[in-house]
């Protein structure tokens, strides 16, 4: 099944990054124009068997200001997977249509492409984050962090981190081909309400 899926991942990834590839140069231009250069953010996350990978972003945030609101191990259990309050006077103008769009991960598709990430999987977290799932946390990284899963489309910021981290683990159980072609079919209707957005 990892073949087929991975295979999967190589074809779609293609085909959407042919497709968005003038959104991300317009894009690339807005941060650009908007607040400077890098327009990518670069960070470490974990991936298959706990490596560690390179996740890009298009930035979201003023040039030199660390995306904090990615760090949830000091989070309550039963506290909503909530970025900063503070943080949006960080957020650069072109950032937060970003943001509420969740544009900000079409670098992502790159990733995919690397055979870092797949279109659907766990949340790709910070090597920080891990711990957090206990003895659970080899079985969290037995399958490659998604772009889209069923996080995303369950609730994102609105969902307490517990169960952020339950679903997590119920996507390693329950993952399959046709479980991932329903996610992504999923994902756009829920990115189309802005209250999802994180």
């Amino acid at each position: 099944m990892a073949k087929v899926k991975r295979f999967w991942d190589i074809v779609l990834a293609s085909i959407f990054l042919l497709l968005t590839a003038p959104v991300m140069v317009v894009l690339a231009l807005l941060i650009a124009l908007d607040s400077g250069c890098p327009v990518l953010f670069v960070q470490e996350r974990i991936g298959l068997h706990g490596r560690i990978f390179r996740m890009l972003k298009f930035r979201s945030m003023r040039t030199g200001e660390y995306e904090r609101t990615q760090t949830f191990s000091s989070t309550s259990p039963d506290e909503p997977v909530f970025y900063d309050p503070n943080v949006s006077r960080y957020v650069t103008r072109v950032g937060r249509y970003l943001r509420m769009s969740s544009l900000d991960e079409l670098p992502q598709l790159f990733n995919v492409l690397r055979g870092d990430m797949s279109l659907v999987g766990p949340r790709p977290v910070l090597p920080a984050d891990l711990i957090l799932y206990g003895d659970q946390a080899e079985k969290r990284c037995s399958v490659r962090p998604g772009i889209t899963g069923l996080y995303q489309i369950s609730g994102r910021k609105t969902l307490p981190l517990k169960t952020a981290m339950r679903l997590d683990l119920e996507y390693v159980d329950r993952h399959s081909v046709l479980y991932d072609f329903w996610i992504l079919l999923r994902t756009p209707l829920v990115l189309m309400n802005p209250e999802d957005a994180n």
